[in-house]
This record gives C-alpha cells, structure tokens and sequence, in this order.
C-alpha cells in the first residue's frame, strides 16, 4: 500500500509539473505574439511619422516656390514721379487706405495722385478720382494697383482740357477693347476639358491658405491651452493642404498644357465684329496724341 501511494504521490507530481511546463510554453508563445504585434505597431507608427514629416516638408517647398514664383510675376515697383496725374488703363479693383475692396473703377476714369504705398504685389498709388465712383460716396482718397494706370507728372489742373479729354476717350475705349478680348479669351479657354477641375482645385486650395492664415493670426492671440488646441487645428488643416496642393497643381499643369496647344488665334479677335469696332475706334483716337500715351498703354 505504501508503495502504490508513493506511486500515485509521483505520478501526480509529475503531472502537475508537465502541466506547469505546457503553461509556461502557452504563456511565452502569448508573449512573443504581444510582442511581435507590439513592434510591428511601432514600425507602422513610425513609417507614417516618416510618410506625415516628408508630406510636411514637400508642402513647405512647394509653397515657398509658389511664392516665389508669384512674386518674381507680379511684383512691380513704381518707379515714376511721386505726385502727378492719370488715367485707370481698364478696369480695376480700388482700395480705401486701409486696403479695404471698394468695387472696381472703370477704364478711362481720370485721378491725381500724391503718394505711392507698398504692398505684398504692386505698388499702389493714393489717388484723388476727379469724379467719385459709382460705388463709392466720395473721390477719395484710394488706392489703386500702379501697373493698371497710365501717369503724367505735373498738375491735372494745369493740363489742356483738349489733350485731357482726348487722352480719356482714349484709354476708356483702350478699357473697352481690353475687356471685349478678355471675354473672347475667356469663352475659348473655357472649351479646354481641364477648366472645371482646375478653377475648382485652384479654389480649394486659396481658401484653406487663406483659413490657415486666419487661424493663424488667431492663434497667436491665446495663450496656453486654447493656443494649444487651435495649433492642433491648424497643423490638421496645413496637413489638409498638401492634398489640396497637389491636386491644384496637377489639374493646373493640365489645364495649361491644354491651353499651351490651343492657344487663342488671332482670328478670334478679328473675327468679332465688336472687337474690330473698337479696335479701328482706338486706332482713330490715338491719333494725335501718340507721344503722349506711354508704350506699355499702345501695345
């Protein structure tokens, strides 16, 4: 009897330690299966880190060479007499002297000036209009984009009212034929397949700049937690941006490379009667007075 029990005591023990050991093998395979996972998370965190900080940094470059790219294009510096005179070249957007939009002054409309004021574009001229615009109470002051006006030294007051009144038909038909070949152009671009999704991305992308420079500004108005919560905002919408970036770029490069083998013709112009009226007009009203309109206005 004494020996069978020893036997089962053993047996028992035995059993119990295998038991033991298959646990243990159990457990370290659960182990290893958590930590694989753990580091194949941690791989996959870390190449999006990769992918998200390269996005970044393609979005910073290709903005900074849009910007450059605008600036080398429409910057230009006013470099005439500081006061003088002048007549707006074609219509154009003004400007109280805080840069508030005022609606747009037609080609032709006459102005003295006194003083030239940077901008991130063109310098803008502060001008006195001789007859207030029809969408504002006075004539000014305002401001005015330099490159959409023709300018004269001296006093408008002191002028010969003929020169004077022959230089406005002038450059209010100049308005007139400028804005009759923008709508021809216009009307042909808009045959190009890519015009949609270009003007849409185009779109698109301007506004989420112009949200990102509002929460920007913003941002930099609060001061911890709020400051905190609208950078993660903006660093959403900066990330947001790259997409719409490349999307504006890639329809941008179709649509001109559309437009670059369909350019408008020539035809296009002297196949409209209205614009060969007003064309054969401004021809008659230079007459005269080409030495007094400067040679960017007679092209």
């Amino acid at each position: 009897m004494k020996m069978q029990q020893v036997g089962w005591v053993l047996a028992i023990v035995l059993a119990f330690s295998a038991g033991l050991s298959e646990a243990a093998k159990k457990s370290n395979r659960n182990f290893q299966s958590m930590a694989e996972k753990k580091a194949a998370a941690d791989a996959a965190e870390q190449k999006a880190a990769k992918e998200r900080e390269a996005a970044a940094v393609a979005r910073q470059r290709a903005e900074a060479q849009e910007r450059a790219k605008q600036k080398a294009l429409t910057v230009v510096e006013f470099t005439g007499p500081s006061t003088g005179w002048g007549f707006v070249q074609t219509e154009t957007p003004f400007y109280s002297p805080t840069g508030k939009n005022q609606g747009k002054i037609a080609a032709g409309a006459s102005f003295s000036y006194n003083g030239v004021k940077k901008s991130q574009r063109n310098s803008m001229l502060v001008v006195t209009f001789t007859e207030a615009p029809e969408s504002a109470a006075d004539k000014g002051p305002y401001l005015i984009d330099c490159t959409k006006a023709a300018v004269y030294g001296g006093k408008f007051s002191e002028m010969d009212p003929e020169q004077v009144g022959r230089l406005r038909n002038y450059f209010t038909l100049k308005g007139e034929l400028d804005a009759r070949k923008a709508q021809l152009e216009e009307a042909e671009q808009k045959k190009n397949p890519y015009y949609g999704a270009f003007l849409e991305r185009k779109t698109a992308y301007l506004e989420s700049c112009r949200l990102a420079s509002e929460m920007e500004a913003k941002m930099n108005a609060l001061q911890g937690a709020p400051r905190e919560k609208m950078h993660d905002k903006l660093r959403a919408l900066k990330y947001q941006q790259t997409g719409l970036m490349q999307n504006y770029q890639k329809a941008q490069q179709a649509y001109q490379g559309w437009k670059a083998q369909h350019t408008a013709s020539a035809s296009l112009i002297s196949g409209d009667a209205k614009a060969q009226e007003l064309s054969a007009r401004l021809k008659e009203a230079k007459s005269g007075i080409e030495n007094l309109i400067p040679a960017e206005s007679a092209k």
